[in-house]
């Protein structure tokens, strides 16, 4: 696990390596083949050892390790000393690993122009993908390091020592030898300075901005920071220079940090470091340049509670500090921090999810049997139920009183500090009274997600989601995700969904999303029978310190939908002339396509053409599965929201990847804005929301990505390996509802709408008639599988999913509805189930291999 952390300088200049915990043991003194000779207890077989960043290909790989692994990390971190930079580190998990079995390493030279051609040959070595191309020992890297060493400085010794030798006699005497030095050592020294100066004023002008504007034009933090460093070196080089004062202003920000009361010890990290150590920055107040990124904080004053926090060096901290046990134990205070008046005064939030052991400590304390904690009615189907009648439906697996996911009135053994699940609203409820608390409303659970600032919650949306519990198998102990909030709350997204206060059209709200849940669901509302018991349930609890606003505590519910049973589409007349918008020339697209990823299951393949509109190139993603022979029956698919925010496809693959499983084919269009043809925050000058509204920026959105689906069906036509006339469509969420891509492009012979319906209304009006999805719905005639939850309020069931099945104008007999007991979410096997047959009917089977 060589590492810089590892590596120790003592003050006696001795070099040390520590921690030698991933050491394996070594049979007879000679290399061994088997992993079973890995220490017991330290390491699992078929497990990836080390630190990422300074891991050999090998080590990725999985594959048998000798000394020449070593060496590679090593050749990592010689690169690292050289120049600042990790060679492979980038701004997640996935690309790192890819660019260390990848990517050939920037020259040196590039980074630092110092670095001799002696140097980048070693490290050229050193840093060989394959370990048959490395350095076979150590020794024989410090052979060359010696003799780079003499060819480095050789040449200044030659030409010392013959000049000394041709005039050494006249120089000999004391009274010319020590002038003549003197001069010399003053003269060498100005030299050396005056090329210096010159060399990093160079450095400065020629190769610091181009490198800048690359380290800051990435997602990863760390390479922000090293941006941030560069112009710091370099404006000390090269002084009122306007392009660096540029760059200055874009990698760092004046930054501001105000405590209540002042005197605050401030440590800070990067977001996207949790697990570097703290930098002591100073007091409060405090003011100073701060690389352009997001930090975390820390606030420490002796007598008061530490505080920690989130926050972008755009906007500074400020916070206000409680005395040493005036907040309730395990939460945090809750200020508004956005500009104008206050809405809601000061409160506490719990840092994290109930637990399994602070819910059993109410169950012991007689929770299910002590009417005092249960304040409202249990009311099930619409009936009100009778106390005892009712908490006799709250039991666990065994039939004991207790959360569904329990057993024998207790958790699992050795989840204290996991999230209880499995509770209704109402034991929720019971346990924050018996606890001397409240559930949150909707509001109070999202102000901690909020910005002190005019932005919105995308703001944070795309730091928390990678560092939390989503897309998993199950719940982890609380806090063990990094995912923190503005004002230091954990597990907001993901993890369990948590119960609020709000009552909802059809039962209570909750927030936050599940493990199971799609990331978004972070930022959305969902809906739940207050009865509803599903392992997905957990919550926290809130607690005022005088009255709350009375609006918070009211009933949740949308904009008014549309009666789309007193509305008529347009005429076919005056269809046909909306179509118009959507043609183009089908010209060649001049497609290129290269492999990116390969695993066990498919291949994925990245192909650009030109588009239909302007002078761009379309980009599309292709999962071309390998148990299935060409041609591959195709789906065409079309995201959900979070890609106009989020820069990778892959994030989603999971959605998808049955069908590859399944001997599919699978295209990932990138559609304008979305994906890296996003405009990331940039989305919102142009357009509101994702979903149609009135504006005629919205139906030239809407034609690009018609134009761009089609552009990808063009793209499949010209590929032999594709069955041109197997194509379908699948549509998740946003793409749920596209209605017209079937409609406008005739090669596509089937529909999934995954978690689709009407879209819901936007205040600022109804779209154009062009982009006006009831314009379409009728006239789509294709089979059509639509799975939809009960309890979705973004597509709600009655005036949303209904309403948009009842109108498709696929024959009856070819369209389905599969309705589910769930929110803006349907169970895997029952997507994967339904899915697959209506592609085996439509489509045909697949013939596997």
């Amino acid at each position: 696990d060589l590492k810089p952390a590892n590596i120790m300088l003592s003050t006696s200049g001795h070099i040390k390596v520590m921690d030698f915990g991933l050491a394996k043991l070594m049979a007879n003194s000679a290399l061994t083949s088997s992993k079973e000779d890995t220490l017991t207890g330290l390491t699992k077989e078929g497990s990836t050892l080390g630190t990422l960043s300074y891991m050999s290909p090998e080590q990725i790989h999985l594959q048998i390790l000798d000394q020449r692994s070593d060496l590679f990390s090593f050749g990592v971190m010689f690169y690292e000393m050289l120049t600042g930079t990790n060679p492979f580190k980038r701004s997640s998990t996935y690309e790192t690993a890819a660019a260390i079995t990848r990517d050939i390493p920037l020259p040196a030279s590039r980074l630092r122009q110092e670095v001799p051609q002696a140097l980048e040959s070693i490290l050229d070595r050193l840093l060989a993908k394959s370990p048959e191309k490395r350095y076979p020992r150590a020794a024989e890297v410090l052979a060359d390091l010696r003799q780079a060493y003499q060819e480095i400085f050789h040449r200044q010794v030659v030409l010392t020592y013959s000049w000394f030798g041709k005039y050494g006699r006249a120089i000999r005497k004391p009274s010319v030898l020590v002038p003549l030095l003197l001069m010399a050592v003053v003269g060498a020294f100005f030299v050396l300075q005056t090329v210096r100066s010159h060399r990093k004023a160079q450095w400065a002008r020629e190769v610091v901005p181009k490198e800048v504007e690359r380290l800051f034009g990435t997602a990863n933090e760390m390479d922000r920071i090293a941006a941030f460093k560069l112009v710091q070196e370099a404006r000390t080089a090269l002084a009122a220079d306007p392009e660096l004062d540029r760059l200055w202003n874009l990698a760092s920000r004046e930054t501001k940090v105000v405590t209540e009361p002042e005197g605050a010890r401030i440590f800070i990290k990067p977001y996207d470091a949790p697990d570097q150590p703290w930098e002591d920055i100073g007091l409060s107040p405090f003011q100073g340049r701060k690389a352009n990124i997001w930090w975390r904080y820390k606030l420490e004053k002796p007598g008061y509670d530490p505080v920690y926090a989130v926050s972008h060096a755009y906007w500074g901290l400020k916070r206000k500090l409680d005395e040493a046990g005036a907040i309730p134990a395990r939460m945090a205070r809750i200020t508004d921090q956005r500009s104008g008046k206050e809405i809601f005064p000061d409160y506490y939030l719990d840092c994290y999810e109930v637990t399994n052991q602070e819910f059993k400590e109410f169950a012991i304390a007689g929770g299910y049997q002590k009417r005092e904690y249960w304040k409202f009615d249990l009311i099930k189907d619409g009936k009100v139920l009778p106390w005892q009648e009712g908490v006799a439906l709250m039991t666990d697996s065994t039939g004991r009183p207790g959360p569904s996911t329990w057993q024998e009135g207790d958790y699992i053994e050795g989840q204290d500090n996991f999230p209880v699940s499995g509770v209704s609203w109402y034991e929720a409820a019971a346990y924050a009274e018996y606890a001397g608390k409240q559930l949150p409303t909707i509001q109070h659970w999202g102000r901690p997600n909020n910005p002190p600032a005019d932005a919105g919650m995308s703001a944070i949306f795309t730091r928390i989601i990678p560092f939390s519990n989503f897309g998993m198998s199950g719940t982890v102990p609380v806090g063990s995700r990094p995912g923190m909030n503005y004002f230091g709350i954990y597990d907001m997204a993901g993890n369990v969904r948590e119960w609020c206060w709000n009552i909802a059209p059809k039962g209570r709200c909750l927030r936050g999303g599940s493990w199971s849940d799609i990331p978004y669901m972070f930022g959305n509302i969902s809906q739940a029978d207050p009865f509803d018991r599903s392992g997905r349930n957990g919550f926290r609890c809130a607690k005022y310190m005088e009255q709350a606003a009375p609006a918070a505590f009211e009933p949740f519910f949308v904009l008014e939908p549309r009666d789309y049973s007193r509305e008529q589409p347009v005429s076919d007349e005056v269809f046909k002339i909306f179509t118009n918008l959507f043609h183009y020339d089908k010209v060649d697209p001049k497609a290129e396509s290269t492999q990116v990823e390969d695993t066990t299951y498919w291949s994925k393949h990245r192909a650009t053409f030109d588009a239909a509109y302007g002078n761009e190139r379309m980009v599309a993603f292709l999962f071309l599965p390998k148990n299935a022979s060409p041609p591959f029956q195709t789906v065409i698919y079309f995201p959900g929201s979070t890609a106009i925010s989020n820069p990778e496809t892959r994030q989603q693959t999971n959605v998808f990847d049955f069908l590859l499983k399944a001997g599919r084919a699978v295209i990932v269009p990138i559609y304008k804005g979305t994906y890296e043809r996003s405009a990331g925050t940039d989305f919102g000058k142009y357009l509101l929301s994702s979903r149609p509204y009135a504006s005629h920026r919205y139906t030239d959105y809407l034609v690009m990505w018609v134009k761009d689906l089609c552009r990808s069906v063009d793209y499949l036509e010209i590929r032999p390996d594709i069955d041109r006339s197997r194509l379908a469509f699948f549509g998740f969420s946003w793409g749920g509802y596209q209605a017209q891509m079937s409609v406008l492009d005739s090669r596509i012979k089937a529909n999934i709408l995954f978690l689709g319906g009407f879209p819901g209304r936007m205040k600022e009006g109804d779209p154009q008639p062009e982009a006006d999805i009831f314009n379409y719905v009728t006239r789509v005639r294709v089979p059509t599988l639509m799975l939809n939850g009960r309890y979705d309020l973004n597509f709600p069931l009655d005036t949303a999913v209904k309403p948009f099945f009842d109108r498709l104008g696929t024959p009856a007999q070819d369209k389905f509805l599969k309705i589910y007991d769930s929110d803006h979410f349907v169970p895997r096997n029952e997507l994967v189930r339904e899915s697959l047959a209506f592609l085996d009917r439509y489509l045909g089977p697949v013939k596997l291999k």
